[in-house]
């Protein structure tokens, strides 16, 4: 259900022009550096909620996404997106 869920925003983001994660945009683990073992952080993998997703809106180190979370237009666009997303896998209102 979480990888269902996961495809419909994705898609979401792509119509609304919004870039993703070109490899592996979803995933069931994270890995924060090339040494680090992958983990799965406590507040998905605990969750009793039948639908967990995780979502990286931005990498503040990378200065294209710092600047797209300064820009109100990029956020409302954003939650817009997110928004669609829920609509469309739960079907609608």
């Amino acid at each position: 259900m979480s990888r269902k869920f996961a495809r419909v925003l994705i898609r979401q983001l792509k119509a609304k022009g919004i870039p993703t994660h070109k490899e592996k945009a979803i995933r069931s683990y994270i890995f924060r550096s090339r040494r680090s073992r992958p983990f799965v952080p406590a507040v998905v993998r605990y969750t009793e909620m039948p639908l967990r997703c995780l979502i990286e809106v931005a990498n503040l180190k990378n200065k294209g996404d710092a600047t797209n979370v300064r820009d109100p237009k990029f956020r409302e666009k954003y939650a817009r997106a997110f928004v669609q997303a829920l609509i469309q896998f739960y079907g609608g209102v």
